[in-house]
């Protein structure tokens, strides 16, 4: 099925029958406009340098100026050429 969000989104119902009875089921199908097919890119200025003093913390950002719900980004990071294992990067 081509997606398109004005005709295909909205209630499906699955119905199959023989002579000994039927069974159906329900379901939604929601469309999601594609918003961009192009390389992710990062909103200006982030990340941005930061000058800490030992035992400061920080938040370090990377968000992209348009998210495609249809291939949604994998963001890594990085240091001194190390992955690093972050939870909500």
């Amino acid at each position: 099925m081509y997606c398109s969000p004005d005709h295909d989104a909205g209630e499906y119902k699955c119905i199959a029958e023989n002579e000994h009875g039927s069974v159906e089921r329900s379901f939604d199908v929601t469309v999601v406009p594609r918003v961009v097919a192009m390389k992710p890119l990062l909103k200006d200025n982030l990340p941005m340098n930061r000058t800490l003093v030992v035992g400061d913390s920080a938040e370090l950002k990377c968000e992209l100026k348009v998210v495609d719900p249809a291939s949604p980004p994998y963001i890594k990071w990085w240091e001194k050429e190390q992955s690093l294992s972050l939870t909500n990067a």
